[in-house]
């Protein structure tokens, strides 16, 4: 086990004043050694009380240290301590695994919809899925209090953005995007908090990438993966 920790590191070598950097090698390296990825779940199984092994202690610390230090150069926010902002890349690292492609068609269909297209064309194996009509409007990213909540005909994305707490000090309302719930994306930045919200919508508010490389970084990274509903507790939990 430690010869494979060995070798990750020289493959995967941390760099604190790069983390979305890091996270990158760390996801290339474990889709091209999956047995290295087994080999660390059974290791978090295996021995959740035992005495942890020399070689993760040691790797771990030196990632903090790492991390301290940067911050205390000015390279990272200091709002948050060194294992936050290392839990916060391997939850990143987890749901990038687990975005995969799955082939799905998103069809202009209005919410009420009774009947499907009378001209869509199915091919062999395709599915038909029909789930149940959502009830939600979720509100996620740089908010107070990310969550569901209960949709209301004739009120607006804005209205569910303040029911979140509004818009942090890092959002950026010029970037609010609400993906609908037939996977079609409004993107109208602040007007999309006047647009009407729709059951099933998602919004998003990202990060204010003028505050920094960093955030700006962190900000690509969650909002390509919003699709999967990227860990918003641990951004929120990382920002607060």
């Amino acid at each position: 086990f430690t010869a494979h920790v060995s070798g990750y590191l020289e493959q995967v070598p941390f760099d604190a004043a790069d983390l979305p950097g890091y996270a990158g090698r760390r996801f290339d390296y474990f889709e091209a050694h999956p047995d290295a990825l087994r080999l660390s779940v059974w290791y978090r199984l295996e021995r959740p009380d035992g005495a942890p092994l020399q070689a993760v202690v040691a790797a771990n610390q030196s990632r903090l240290d790492q991390l301290a230090q940067a911050q205390r150069a000015g390279l990272l926010p200091g709002r948050c301590a060194p294992v936050e902002l290392l839990a916060l890349v391997q939850s990143v690292v987890a749901q990038m695994r687990k975005r995969k492609p799955d082939g799905r068609v998103v069809m202009d269909i209005p919410v009420n919809a009774t009947s499907l297209p009378g001209d869509m064309v199915l091919e062999n194996n395709d599915t038909i899925y029909i789930p149940t009509q959502p009830v939600t409007v979720g509100v996620f990213g740089s908010v107070p209090s990310p969550g569901s909540f209960t949709y209301h005909q004739g009120e607006r994305i804005g209205e569910y953005v303040k029911a979140a707490g509004g818009v942090q000090e890092i959002g950026d309302k010029s970037e609010i995007f609400v993906v609908r719930a037939n996977g079609t994306v409004l993107a109208k930045g602040r007007d999309a908090l006047r647009a009407p919200a729709l059951p099933g919508d998602l919004v998003y508010v990202p990060i204010d990438a003028n505050r920094g490389e960093f955030w700006a970084r962190l900000r690509d990274i969650t909002s390509s993966i919003f699709g999967g509903l990227f860990g918003a507790a641990t951004i929120k939990a990382a920002v607060d």
